[in-house]
C-alpha cells in the first residue's frame, strides 16, 4: 500500500497564516475563497476530509470576511439592501446545507463539491448573455466531468491490484496552538 504523508510544516501556525493570507487575497479580489480554494487546500495540504474541510472553512470565513466587506463597502461596491435579503436566505440555507452534509460520506461530499465547482466555473467562463444556453453548457461540462470520473472509477476496478496500487493518506494529528 502506497502512503501519502501530509507534511508537518502545513500544521505549523506560520504556514496556516500564510495559507490564510493567500486565500484571503484571492477571496478579497474575486469574492470567493472558502469553497473554491480553501477546501482543496485543507483536503490536500492539511489532510482534512471533505466534511471537516467544509466545516472548518465556514468557521474561518466568519471573521475573515469582515475586512473584505468593510473595504468593498467603503469603495461603494455593495448593494446593502440586496445583501441583507440574500444573507437572510443564506442563514437558512447554510444551516440546512450543514444538516445535509451530515448525511453524506466524506467522499460523496468531496465529489459533490468538485462537480459544483466545475459547474460554477463553466457557467462563469461563458458569461451572462443567453442565460439558458449558458446554463445548458455548464450542465454539459458537469456531465462530461461526471462521465470522466465514472470512467476513471470503472478503469480502476478493471485493473489488477498490482497495476492500480491502493493509496493511503496518513493524516497528522491536530496540533492546536492554543
Amino acid at each position: 500500500m502506497e502512503s501519502i504523508v501530509i507534511h508537518p510544516i502545513f500544521a505549523h501556525p506560520a504556514s496556516l497564516i500564510a495559507i490564510g493570507a493567500i486565500v484571503g487575497l484571492y477571496s478579497g479580489f474575486f469574492g470567493l475563497g472558502g469553497g473554491t480554494i480553501m477546501i482543496p487546500i485543507m483536503i490536500f495540504l492539511l489532510g482534512l476530509d471533505a466534511k471537516m474541510a467544509i466545516g472548518t472553512s465556514l468557521a474561518i470565513m466568519v471573521p475573515a470576511l469582515i475586512p473584505g466587506v468593510i473595504g468593498h463597502y467603503q469603495a461603494g461596491h455593495i448593494q446593502l439592501h440586496k445583501a441583507v435579503w440574500i444573507a437572510l436566505g443564506m442563514v437558512t440555507g447554510t444551516y440546512f446545507g450543514a444538516r445535509l452534509l451530515e448525511r453524506m460520506t466524506p467522499d460523496t461530499a468531496r465529489l459533490a463539491f468538485g462537480f459544483v465547482v466545475v459547474g460554477v466555473a463553466a457557467f462563469t467562463a461563458v458569461g451572462k448573455e443567453h442565460l439558458l444556453r449558458n446554463i445548458f453548457m455548464a450542465l454539459v461540462v458537469v456531465a462530461v466531468a461526471v462521465g470522466l470520473y465514472l470512467g476513471a472509477q470503472w478503469y480502476d476496478r478493471t485493473q489488477t491490484p498490482s497495476a492500480a496500487p491502493e493509496v493511503h493518506v496518513q493524516r497528522l494529528p491536530d496540533q492546536d496552538v492554543f
